[in-house]
Formats: structure tokens, sequence, C-alpha cells
């Protein structure tokens, strides 16, 4: 079993190093991982941006050029670092209700 660095999972990311993740991050994350964070919590993906602060007219630039800024690529996987705790302590049914 491969151990992921927190938050690369839900974001659908091969990241097994912290290193790693923080490499994605500044390079920007694909905007696929918002949506793949967006169906790990269940929620529209519009919550996700709002959450993120990301506004759609951004969010439809950046899906034209795939890759998400430096500082939207933050907190997206904050976001799903936060996610992948709350699913460890509440348990995946528990912690969507609690996230939503």
């Amino acid at each position: 079993m491969r151990i992921m660095t927190p938050g690369a999972q839900v974001l659908g990311l091969d990241a097994p190093s912290v290193s790693d993740l923080i490499d994605l991050i500044g390079k920007g994350l694909p905007v696929t991982s918002l949506n793949g964070l967006s169906q790990a919590i269940q929620v529209a993906q519009n919550v996700v941006l709002d959450l993120t602060s990301i506004s759609p007219r951004t969010f439809a630039r950046r899906t034209g050029t795939r890759c998400l800024n430096a500082g939207e690529s933050e907190r997206v996987a904050r976001l799903a670092r936060v996610t992948e705790r709350v699913y460890a302590v509440m348990g995946t049914e528990n912690g969507n209700r609690w996230l939503k």
C-alpha cells in the first residue's frame, strides 16, 4: 500500500512526498484536481470555487490553460488536506455530512 501526501489522494494527484506536492502546487495544480475535490466532498463545483475563493470566470479561464495558479492551487490543496483529515477522524459519510 502506498502512502500519499495528505490532500493528494482527494485531488487525484501522484504526490508521494510533501516536497512533490509543494512542487505541484508551485507549478499549478491541474484544473481537474478541483473537479476531483468537488466529487470527493459530494458538492457542486461552484461550492468548491466559493470555498477556495476562485471566481467562476477565473476558473473558466484556467480551464483553457488547464492549470490553476500557485495561490489558487494552495487554497485547493488546503481544502483537500482538511477534507482528508475530517475523513480520518469522522469517516467518509459523517465527514461529508459535517463538511456540508
